[in-house]
């Protein structure tokens, strides 16, 4: 590859990033954040206090939690749980859950996965390990956790997962949302209608990171 190529790649990789780290911005900033996702990542002591609240303080400790969310992630134990719950009836889902668990986050996510059972889409709540994980690399690369060839092939994977997965920008945000309000027991129950403007913005405006490429077609 020449280096015309090299750079044409990277501008397309850095177009991708952007895409995903749109999206995983909340309402209250998302308007203002989404174009310039740049400005996010600007404080490191912020930045490492979000990894050492997932257990991350070194760049062994980022790769194995990068790693984790590449083979298994949330959707592991997502689709383990959809899978026991779809051979139920409604009355019988419910009484599983019940008896099942005293366990808070347990409980939390059996419910969400019961609530939206039959609203899933194809990809399920993937997208939402895939753009934890570009933003993991993101801070990870700022804080010199990852070398830029590592953050690289990271976002690499990741798109090739996303490509394989879904087939369209509103799929992967469906899933995105499902998935982090179950990975997410803290998060208020109307989440997701709170950023159905913000993530409609997403899709339609022309100024959103989404419409600045092609990514399900190149």
């Amino acid at each position: 590859m020449d280096r015309e190529e090299q750079n044409i790649n990277l501008r397309k990789l850095d177009a991708w990033e952007r895409a995903m780290l749109s999206i995983w911005l909340e309402e209250s900033e998302a308007e203002y954040y989404q174009p310039n996702v740049d400005i996010v990542f600007n404080q490191e002591a912020e930045l490492k206090e979000r990894l050492k609240e997932q257990g991350i303080e070194d760049s062994v400790e980022l790769k194995n939690y990068i790693n984790s969310l590449i083979t298994w992630g949330y959707r592991g134990e997502f689709d383990t749980m959809c899978r026991k719950l779809a051979c139920l009836t409604d009355s019988a889902r419910e009484a599983f859950i019940a008896s099942t668990t005293s366990d808070k986050q347990e409980l939390h996510r059996l419910n969400i996965v019961n609530d939206y059972l039959n609203r899933i889409p194809l990809g399920g709540i993937s997208s939402y390990d895939y753009v934890v994980i570009v933003c993991y690399c993101r801070i990870g690369n700022k804080l010199d956790y990852l070398t830029l060839v590592e953050k690289w092939d990271y976002i690499n994977q990741v798109i090739s997962l996303s490509k394989k997965s879904y087939t369209n920008w509103k799929d992967f945000i469906i899933g995105f949302n499902l998935g982090n309000h179950y990975a997410n027991m803290d998060l208020s129950v109307n989440y997701i209608s709170k950023n159905q403007t913000s993530h409609a913005k997403l899709l339609t405006s022309r100024r959103s990171p989404l419409q600045q490429i092609d990514f399900w077609h190149s």
